[in-house]
């Protein structure tokens, strides 16, 4: 496997200007040369255009998170599990340990695939 450098960007605005200076200005010249050459490279410019709408549409998911400085935590869960079980709630009650969630195997698994099913449809 090679992997290829990774550019960090640090906001909305850097993304959409990396993407028009190395992605939409090039679709745009092979556009062009479509019109010019009598739609002789017409597959690769639908590939390419339909590749980077679908990264289009995921930046619009993601957006809220993506550059977001928030801060995910369960410390509010995790007063709730205890003030619950001191008036004598059983835990298993609620049944949410969120340590205990495999989070890679619903990201993977669930999460993304209802994203392709509903979201990019």
């Amino acid at each position: 496997i090679i992997v290829s450098y990774v550019k960090v960007l640090d906001s909305m605005n850097s993304f959409k200007r990396h993407l028009t200076l190395r992605y939409l200005l090039p679709l745009k010249g092979l556009e062009i040369a479509n019109t010019v050459f009598c739609q002789r490279f017409r597959d690769t410019y639908m590939d390419m255009r339909r590749k980077i709408n679908h990264i289009t549409r995921l930046q619009d998911v993601y957006k809220p998170y993506l550059f977001s400085k928030t801060i995910y935590d369960d410390q509010n869960t995790e007063k709730l599990r205890i003030a619950a079980n001191d008036r004598g709630v059983e835990s298993d009650v609620f049944y949410f340990d969120p340590k205990a969630f495999d989070w890679e195997d619903y990201l993977i698994n669930i999460h993304i695939p209802g994203l392709v099913k509903y979201a990019f449809n």
